[in-house]
């Protein structure tokens, strides 16, 4: 563990999490994972983990690309709907990346923890395709 994320996320946590449990916080963090990278105004994603910390279970690290003083409107939006995963518009495009998502919970779960490239690798080929086809 960084000291970056033992300050940002707190020091990590000896818990007795089972096995459905650690795979429901790996759907859990990876569908905050999939809709950050997924809506084109959130921050970008920098880890998602599912290693118990400071009071979570698991959790989603965005990392802004600048400092920010004002906030956009639509930056807002995208940055709420990561957050709550409930808006129609993150529930669709989760349906139709219902297999990326597997693929980050079956790969979080086994990892428990993925960097920003790992992410990418595991999502981008699949989305590029879907996104290629939609558009045909």
């Amino acid at each position: 563990m960084s000291a970056r994320d033992k300050i940002v996320l707190g020091g990590k946590r000896e818990t007795m999490v089972g096995e459905e449990e650690k795979k429901l916080v790996a759907y859990h963090e990876s569908g905050h994972a999939l809709a950050a990278w997924l809506l084109p105004h959130a921050d970008p994603l920098d880890k998602v983990t599912i290693i118990p910390r400071g009071r979570s279970l698991g959790a989603t690290e965005q990392i802004p690309e600048e400092e920010r003083h004002n906030l956009s409107e639509s930056y807002l939006r995208d940055r709420g709907k990561t957050l709550r995963g409930i808006e129609k518009r993150v529930e669709d495009l989760l349906e139709r990346h219902r297999e990326q998502l597997a693929a980050l919970a079956e790969s979080l779960f086994e990892n428990e923890t993925l960097e920003k490239d790992a992410i990418e690798a595991l999502v981008a080929p699949a989305v590029r395709a879907a996104t290629a086809t939609d558009a045909a």
